[in-house]
């Protein structure tokens, strides 16, 4: 009877276990040892998707030139025209959707954010933005570069020599499911690996699916779904490491989770449950001899 005890009870303590094999990210199937020590072992290429902009995008404009900058009409149009109360407002709907957690990671410019570049354009209609003595400026499905160029040539007439460096204001993301701090983050980084996304929430727990991570993208009004199995080292060369403004990352739960969670704490119930059943029917038909 004890065996028995004894057997069920290890059964569901290893069902609870996780194997590192679960757990170890960017695990290659050749033996490291195969390899002599400091070689390169793997290269991967790095495929971002160019980030392109669209209407709605917040993004800051930068001008360097020689005419005095008393004459930057740009910067002060921003100043005084710019989406600052609408970024002020950004930040504190990330602050309280990400868990305070508003961007302090991965390609943030400063140690705190939340006052960093929050002077900006957002585009209207059409993926336009309006300058002053310039007028519109369409940088709809233009990447940061080209809109970088269209905006210097734009100024041309108004600046000596002008330099203009566009820089991304509303890069946000998701990330739910099994993991440290859910929530919605922003970064001012245009490309944010998965693995950026995640230290920024905290990381994975110790029940955290890492080889089936959901990455959920709107794309030309549609939803695409893809998984990503972060065990395996090849999702680094792969276009999905990278993040795009929106993405949602859920994280599955193993089922060892379940198995600890509720099966371990009703264990010794049931195997008492069962003893005490099988001990009754033992004495039961001891009496019948």
């Amino acid at each position: 009877m004890r065996g028995i005890q004894l057997l069920g009870l290890l059964g569901v303590l290893l069902s609870s276990c996780v194997p590192s094999k679960k757990v170890n990210l960017f695990q290659d199937i050749a033996e490291v040892d195969a390899f002599p020590q400091d070689s390169v072992l793997s290269q991967y290429a790095n495929l971002p998707e160019p980030l392109t902009l669209t209407e709605g995008d917040i993004i800051s404009v930068k001008v360097g030139s020689l005419t005095p900058s008393e004459y930057d009409f740009v910067k002060e149009y921003t100043e005084r025209l710019g989406v600052f109360g609408q970024l002020i407002e950004r930040q504190r709907t990330i602050q309280i959707g990400g868990g305070g957690q508003q961007g302090g990671g991965a390609g943030s410019p400063s140690e705190n954010p939340q006052f960093q570049q929050l002077f900006g354009f957002q585009l209207g209609n059409g993926g336009v933005i309006e300058l002053p003595y310039i007028g519109e400026i369409p940088l709809e499905g233009k990447t940061l570069t080209e809109a970088s160029g269209i905006i210097r040539d734009s100024l041309r007439s108004q600046f000596k020599s002008p330099i203009v460096r566009v820089e991304f204001l509303s890069f946000d993301f998701s990330i739910v499911g099994e993991i440290a701090r859910p929530g919605r983050y922003t970064t001012y980084t245009t490309e944010l690996t998965v693995m950026d996304a995640l230290l920024m929430a905290g990381s994975f727990t110790e029940f955290s699916d890492r080889e089936r991570v959901k990455l959920v993208r709107t794309r030309n009004g549609e939803q695409e779904v893809y998984y990503l199995n972060l065990l395996d080292e090849s999702i680094l060369g792969s276009a999905n490491y990278y993040l795009q403004p929106g993405d949602m990352l859920v994280v599955q739960q193993l089922n060892a989770k379940a198995t600890r969670l509720y099966a371990l704490p009703n264990t010794s119930f049931l195997i008492g449950l069962v003893s005490s059943g099988l001990t009754l029917w033992l004495l039961i038909d001891r009496l019948r001899e």
